[in-house]
């Protein structure tokens, strides 16, 4: 207490044995009503305002009954807790039996049923338990966009279901030390999980931790039209870390677009699956040591290739050959909508097959901001089986580059001007043996005959010119 550091306290006596030693001591009840309890742990204050305590029929060896009510305010969250289970003590143990507990966190309740076991020689707690919600928000953070969606790609949306507030960058996400002095074994079910805007219903995590060795499974059997599955662990016995193996099924393209708020138009049922692994306990260290692999698989289905179509003309326009890129549909029924990502801390690489349509990615995405710096080669394939497209047989086969630019959530694509011209000039230069081979052959296919003489004339002068401009080697 305040002012009692120069204070020696009073000896006490030790009491006379019992006449009996067979006997031991008892209480009928320890109670405490009406109190206040203020403490500070590493730096955070909590208060507890304590309605009611009550242990009855304590004793060595005995098994008592305890009942709680109380009031656990820390920073700006308030949790109410009523309790009931039963406490037994030994000299090695605390056990608690048919815990049963009501706790209303910012009066959203959850009900949780347990037990406990605090071994007090090597100061371990071991705690199996059951608990239930009704609902739960997830907030989303103060500019309003969704919390912890990373790139926000298909794979991030459909697997990084959000579980927690998105940390400061820089902020230790797991309590280490709390998660290596405590085993447990546990399930949490939730009616309703609420995510901006989003509803998932009975939603169920199963986890397991022993000694800082943790792992669990999360389901989300009602996920935007479809069904969803992560398996986790974390090895949190030194650097954590982590590992996510997550896979979704039947997922509606419409519902994932109203949530996103597009209005694009997207017919599809989406499956995928994702392999992360993860080192670290802060939101940079995480997403600078990310690395694995998602793939996905839309099916059959309809999709809106207005912007694909616009893209492809502003490279075609530049290059030749634009009037077959006209005919495509503004919205195509594909027969194949297949694709995968690579991810390598802020490194990502992508491929894409949209019938014969292929989109080959190589971009960066800064982890702070969702900035993106993207390279992207757009491919129209020669496949006889799958001849959506048509283009320029001088084009056919050939990358037609694209830039992109933005946030990941929002990017702004263009022609490469600067890969435009390059694509040109390796044909001129005779540095592209197929784009070489391929203007030969149009000459063959498109200039009358009498004229073709003159046309590989004038192509050879052009190749010329072009490599008069290229630096001498070293």
């Amino acid at each position: 207490p305040p002012g009692s550091a120069n204070t020696k306290s009073v000896p006490i006596p030790a009491a006379a044995a019992p006449p009996d030693e067979t006997r031991t001591w008892a209480i009928d009840v320890v109670s405490l009503r009406d109190s206040r309890i203020d403490y500070d742990l590493d730096g955070d204050r909590y208060r507890l305002d304590v309605d009611e305590i009550i242990v009855t029929d304590v004793a060595p060896g005995n098994t008592s009954p305890v009942r709680a009510l109380f009031r656990l305010t820390a920073e700006d969250q308030v949790a109410d807790i009523d309790l009931h289970a039963a406490l037994t003590a030994t000299g090695s143990a605390m056990q608690v039996s048919d815990g049963d507990m009501t706790v209303s966190i910012d009066t959203v309740p959850m009900s949780v049923t347990f037990t406990a076991n605090y071994d007090i020689v090597r100061e371990r707690l071991d705690v199996n338990f059951d608990a239930t919600l009704d609902s739960v928000t997830i907030p989303v953070d103060q500019a309003g966009e969704n919390i912890a969606l990373g790139g926000a790609t298909i794979a991030t949306l459909a697997f990084a279901a959000p579980m927690i507030s998105e940390p400061d960058i820089d902020e230790p996400i797991l309590p280490l030390e709390a998660l290596r002095a405590v085993d447990w074994n546990g399930a949490v079910k939730i009616g309703e999980l609420h995510y901006d805007g989003a509803t998932f219903k009975d939603v169920a995590l199963t986890s397991v931790g022993k000694e800082g060795d943790l792992r669990g499974i999360l389901t989300l059997p009602q996920f935007f039209g479809g069904h969803a599955a992560t398996d986790w662990t974390v090895d949190a016995r030194a650097v954590p870390k982590w590992h996510l193996n997550s896979k979704v099924a039947d997922m509606d393209s419409r519902e994932l677009l109203a949530w996103l708020d597009k209005q694009h138009e997207w017919v599809a049922l989406l499956m995928g699956a994702t392999d992360l692994s993860m080192t670290g306990n802060t939101r940079r260290e995480l997403t600078q040591s990310i690395a694995g692999r998602t793939t996905f698989d839309a099916g059959q289905g309809r999709l809106d290739i207005r912007g694909l179509r616009d893209l492809a003309l502003s490279i075609a326009s530049r290059a030749g050959g634009a009037d077959r890129i006209q005919a495509w549909p503004e919205v195509l029924d594909y027969k194949r909508f297949t694709g995968s990502w690579d991810v390598n801390g802020i490194a990502h690489r992508g491929r894409v097959l949209l019938d014969n349509l292929a989109l080959e990615l190589d971009d960066t995405i800064d982890p702070t901001t969702d900035a993106i710096d993207m390279a992207l080669a757009v491919t129209v394939l020669e496949e006889s089986e799958i001849s959506t497209f048509k283009i320029d047989p001088l084009l056919m086969g050939l990358a037609l580059p694209v830039r992109c630019k933005g946030t990941a959530i929002e990017p702004k694509c263009k022609a490469d001007e600067e890969g435009t011209k390059q694509l040109i000039a390796q044909a001129l230069s005779g540095n592209n043996p197929e784009m070489t081979e391929r203007l030969d052959k149009a000459i063959d296919e498109k200039v009358p005959e009498q004229y073709r003489d003159a046309a590989r004339s004038l192509l050879d002068m052009l190749r010329k010119g072009q490599q008069n401009k290229q630096p001498a080697p070293n």
